[in-house]
């Protein structure tokens, strides 16, 4: 600018010369204005600091985020494609640049009045378009002026929600930490009080902990500046007088059990645990809920490794109520469970222990645990037996009572694969996941008779079949009044079947066969009967009152065929019954 007006005529040199005397005497005068502007932009930077340099380094990433993608871009660009972007862009920036230039130009070139007819200008516009659009404007009023409230109050309400009154919790006048209410103080308290665990145990040179008592003030903290219990207690352990040292604790179902210096040592345990249990398909976890917690422990409290593992794997004693099954006893249950009878007693005073011997029925016993409980899921292969069905055929020829076995059952073999569920070594639960048959078992099959018997089917005429095993003889009764061997110095061939009520009672037959004689008299055996069943077996029945049958009549299994009585030699009423073998007498009871 100075160089142009210094190339202009030299008529009007003076007179710029003036012109720039008395703007350097402006300048002068604006000087030290502008270095109170430069130290109040000091002393908001110096008050700002972090937030300035938190914002700066949020825009240095966010452009270096923009440079990594159109870098990218660029690469990604064939060489004709980005020249030719680059060549748009240069002539972009240059065509802007001359016409900032130029704008700039007709800026230099405008006086005091041109500014103050411009202002005057815009000044008049404005308020001819606001004196037309009066009720537009008015419109767009009533609907921005609401959005603009609501706008101001979702703010106010925003800011409001992430500030919250809490307590900020000071020992000694120092504030430590801003807490929600006393209940957080009171859980951290609780877990200080967890932390002190071997207090009782304190060497003589350890400092005895002693926690100080905090003052409260109520004060207005953002929600991120609120502490929690843990953060309380470490602050509480932190404040307190005595020995205290960094460890990790080693909490069971929210409990804490020991503090060690090293957290990997509660892992290598842990893991040690586990891996004895552990092998081929089987899955093997603790059913407690383990947490580790790394603060401020007091160092009463800690413990080494070997004290740790010594504490996990030795079982201790606890008292548990059993469910009482069906057949239990007291002494039994007290083995079970190592206990003597006694102790058993002593732990359920005030109850018979007899009386709690009832399904369903709970009753006290000590039961050794141990801190961990060990959950395994062990897939087990291994084959049972699979049961045979027993299959009755129907044959309407023969009566109810016959059973004659037509084929012998068998049974099969299955490989089957478990999944079963452990719990300290006893099993709790048991999923089948495959069966695989190895042989298929084979079905008894039994024929039955549907025949009915009635009345006066003694006559009838019947099969003559032998199923080849012998019935009772006597449905009346199945007492035996002598038996087959010496009586009285003879030899008893037979057995006698009696009982009281038994004159009268049908005799049947003990299987089907062909009637070979009926004798009728009142000496030896009296009335009686023999039938021939094939395969050289007969039966023989004596001292009947009546006979319903005749020789060479054929008979079925358990058809009546006389009446029990007490005719020839006989002391009373009874069945003198034979079994004959190949013309051989047999006992009886071999084969009824």
């Amino acid at each position: 600018m100075f160089r142009s007006i210094l190339n202009e005529n030299s008529e009007d040199t003076d007179s710029y010369n003036i012109k720039f005397k008395k703007m350097l005497i402006k300048v002068k005068k604006l000087r030290p204005k502008f270095i109170s502007f430069l130290r109040l932009c000091k002393l908001f930077f110096i008050k700002f600091k972090s937030n300035s340099i938190i914002y700066l380094k949020k825009f240095c990433k966010k452009f270096l985020d923009f440079l990594k993608l159109a870098i990218l871009f660029v690469r990604k660009l064939d060489k004709d494609t980005a020249s030719s972007i680059y060549v748009k862009a240069k002539m972009f920036i240059l065509s802007a640049f001359n016409k900032f230039k130029r704008l700039l130009k007709t800026l230099k070139q405008f006086k005091k009045e041109d500014w103050v007819n411009l202002f005057n200008e815009i000044i008049n516009c404005t308020k001819l378009y606001v004196h037309k659009n009066k009720k537009k404007i008015t419109k767009t009023a009533h609907i921005v002026a609401p959005l603009m409230a609501v706008a101001v109050l979702l703010s106010t309400i925003c800011y409001w929600n992430n500030v919250n009154y809490g307590l900020v919790l000071a020992y000694d006048g120092e504030e430590v930490v801003a807490i929600q209410d006393e209940e957080v103080f009171e859980k951290a308290n609780q877990l200080v009080n967890e932390r002190l665990i071997s207090s009782e145990t304190t060497n003589d040179n350890d400092v005895p902990i002693t926690t100080p008592t905090p003052t409260y003030k109520l004060a207005i903290v953002k929600n991120e500046e609120l502490a929690s219990p843990d953060v309380v207690c470490d602050k509480i352990i932190e404040k307190s007088k005595g020995s205290i040292e960094e460890a990790t604790g080693l909490y069971i179902d929210g409990k804490l059990i020991a503090a060690v210096r090293d957290q990997k040592d509660i892992s290598d345990i842990l893991d040690e645990i586990l891996d004895s249990e552990s092998g081929e398909n089987i899955e093997i976890e603790f059913l407690e809920e383990i947490e580790t917690t790394e603060g401020l422990f007091p160092t009463s409290s800690i413990v080494s490794k070997e004290e740790l593992r010594e504490i996990l794997n030795k079982p201790f004693v606890s008292e548990e109520f059993y469910m009482v099954k069906t057949g239990d006893t007291p002494i039994g249950i007290a083995n079970s469970f190592n206990m003597s009878l006694d102790e058993l007693r002593n732990l359920n005073s005030g109850v018979e222990l007899e009386d709690l011997m009832y399904e369903n029925k709970q009753i006290k016993v000590l039961s050794s645990k141990k801190l961990l409980t060990l959950k395994k899921i062990v897939e087990e292969y291994y084959e049972s037996r699979i049961p045979y069905q027993v299959v009755k055929i129907q044959d309407n020829e023969e009566y109810t009572d016959y059973v004659k076995v037509t084929k012998k059952g068998e049974e099969g073999n299955e490989k089957r694969l478990d999944k079963v569920t452990y719990i300290n070594g006893i099993e709790t639960f048991r999923e089948s996941i495959n069966v695989e048959v190895i042989k298929e078992p084979v079905n008894k099959e039994v024929t039955v008779g549907t025949k009915k018997r009635t009345k006066n089917n003694s006559e009838a005429q019947g099969t003559g079949k032998s199923s080849g095993t012998l019935m009772w003889p006597v449905p009346y009764t199945k007492n035996v009044t002598s038996g087959y061997g010496k009586r009285w110095g003879t030899f008893h061939s037979g057995i006698d079947i009696a009982a009281s009520g038994v004159k009268g009672q049908p005799i049947v037959a003990a299987d089907g066969g062909t009637v070979s004689f009926v004798k009728q008299g009142n000496s030896g055996y009296g009335n009686h009967l023999k039938i021939d069943h094939g395969n050289g077996i007969c039966t023989l029945y004596a001292h009947c009152s009546s006979i319903n049958v005749s020789a060479g009549q054929k008979v079925s299994k358990g058809q009546s065929i006389a009446t029990v009585g007490s005719t020839g030699n006989s002391t009373g009423p009874h069945l003198h019954f034979e079994v004959i073998v190949n013309n051989k007498k047999q006992n009886p009871r071999d084969y009824v």
